[in-house]
């Protein structure tokens, strides 16, 4: 596996983003969940800003394209969420809602455990496919 060069950053500030822009890898190779077409995003079913336990937890993340993911983080469309609630189930809209409310001290651990956490599954998607780790979540 790739070691992360995290020991080397000297902010939560960089972590985050390195974080965060690993997240986005997830939706490389995958499709809009509401549409078909290429993602270009992954969108929190649960905003981070709500949820730091699961703002790098995959169950939580949804590949769309960028006019899906407008319409419900800027429009706020009532019937994409309720449709991507339809499409992720009861299981896993019910997981994120029993989990949101757990609290962590974002940390840079926090963030280095998050990051080495990506690291690993996006290495293991890349030899068995991201629909069978995300797959894994539903």
């Amino acid at each position: 596996m790739k070691k992360s060069l995290t020991k080397t950053r000297l902010s939560k500030k960089s972590l985050r983003k390195e974080a965060d822009a690993l997240v986005q890898k997830f939706a490389d190779g995958v499709f809009c969940l509401l549409c078909g077409k290429p993602a270009e995003v992954i969108h929190h079913f649960v905003r981070k800003s709500q949820s730091s336990y699961l703002r790098y937890d995959p169950a939580n993340f949804v590949p769309l394209c960028n006019p899906h993911h407008f319409s419900i983080e800027r429009k706020g469309d009532p019937f994409l969420q309720q449709r991507l609630m339809k499409l992720l189930g009861k299981g896993r809209v019910g997981y994120l809602e029993t989990t949101r409310r757990i609290g962590v001290k974002t940390n840079r651990e926090f963030y280095e455990d998050s990051i080495e956490k990506l690291e690993q599954i996006l290495q293991e998607s890349s030899l068995m496919g991201f629909g069978a780790v995300i797959g894994s979540s539903l």
